[in-house]
């Protein structure tokens, strides 16, 4: 009798599952060249951009000088995307071996690094128990890093930041919820934030490319799991992810 139903063939599913990680092989391969290859090219015009601007500033009108620095700028932050794309790429590739890891010292690392400019801003970070987790070691401290940086970032100006880490269990996975107390931002725009060089605010009101939440989702999705976010503008912002409990 023929399959019923949506279900596919053992030997087509096989078929379709190679071709899938094959493309996905592909795929990782064009993000390589395309951000590796482009960053020597991209370094040279910034360089000879600054050259010409220091060598001849004075014989150049302000406008002209003024081109050239938009010239210089836009090579800059092309160059920070390039890299960006690169280190997304190597998520999996060059990313550590999984192992049973205490995610608290994964916090605590991250705390660590972030020390002095928590307490530069007079910001507090608390942590409720955390888990023991199948997980890259390194990449789980640097997700916790970059939601500690995004806290700091976006933070209100008038209001003492205050993060906080909790976990919970979510099946065979475990939740981790990063809730702050910052500017927070439009809950219609949450589907934006895991986006590449997606930004919820411009340049001028604060720095960065919108590339460090895209680097979590890559993450997250390496170890199996699934992340989201919710806030409210003025009213600080939530992200969760998801980590296996055990290795499966």
């Amino acid at each position: 009798m023929e399959p019923t139903g949506s279900a596919q063939p053992p030997a087509r599913a096989g078929a379709l599952e190679e071709e899938n990680r094959r493309l996905r092989e592909e795929l990782q391969q064009v993000l390589y060249v395309v951000s590796h290859d482009l960053q020597e090219p991209v370094r040279m015009v910034a360089s000879y951009t600054q050259l010409l601007q220091r060598r001849y500033a004075a014989q150049l009108d302000p406008t002209a000088n003024e081109f050239i620095g938009f010239a210089v700028d836009g090579a800059s932050r092309l160059s920070k995307m390039l890299a960006a794309i690169l280190d997304i790429s190597r998520v999996q590739t060059r990313g550590g071996e999984m192992r049973m890891v205490e995610s608290a010292r994964c916090l605590e690392e991250a705390r660590r690094q972030h020390a002095p400019a928590l307490a530069a801003a007079g910001a507090t970070l608390e942590a409720g128990l955390l888990p023991v987790v199948h997980a890259d070691p390194a990449q789980l401290t640097r997700t916790f890093s970059t939601l500690i940086d995004n806290a700091l970032k976006f933070r209100r100006p008038d209001v003492p930041l205050h993060i906080r880490v909790e976990a919970e269990p979510a099946g065979a996975f475990r939740k981790f919820i990063v809730r702050d107390n910052g500017s927070g931002f439009p809950a219609e725009e949450s589907g934006r934030l895991f986006r590449l060089f997606q930004r919820l605010v411009t340049r001028a009101e604060a720095p960065g490319i919108g590339a460090g939440l895209a680097w979590v989702r890559r993450v997250v999705e390496r170890h199996g799991g699934t992340l989201g976010a919710s806030g409210e503008s003025g009213r600080g912002a939530s992200v969760w992810f998801t980590l296996p409990a055990l290795n499966s």
